[in-house]
């Protein structure tokens, strides 16, 4: 066996195990990016319900009559016209992170 060709392997051993140790860490850093991206579209859609249940809480408690019943206005388009695209785009987020996750895990 000639020695340049040792060399060469040796050298092709060593560069497969430097992108095997790349590729792993990408992974882990995608898997982590999923994580984070779940977790701020859980927020937005959290944070989401919540306003519109308290601006629905606040417009009971405006009411000259008084605030017997407590109820959700799902006929108010003008204010859904605002909650909407936010809890939409948490609910995106969510799922983008969940599909990172999944593609990047270790199998």
């Amino acid at each position: 066996m000639d020695w340049k060709c040792v060399d060469c392997y040796k050298l092709a051993k060593e560069n497969a195990r430097y992108f095997r140790k790349l590729l792993e860490g990408r992974g882990l850093r995608l898997r982590t990016f999923g994580f984070i991206l779940t977790l701020i579209g859980f927020l937005v859609c959290l944070a989401t319900a919540a306003l519109w249940i308290w601006l629905n809480a606040f417009a009971c408690g405006m009411s000259p009559n008084g605030c017997n019943s407590f109820s959700l206005h799902w006929e108010d388009t003008e204010a859904l016209a605002y909650f909407i695209p936010p809890f939409v785009l948490g609910c995106l987020l969510t799922v983008a992170g969940v599909f990172t996750i999944i593609n990047n895990r270790k199998v």
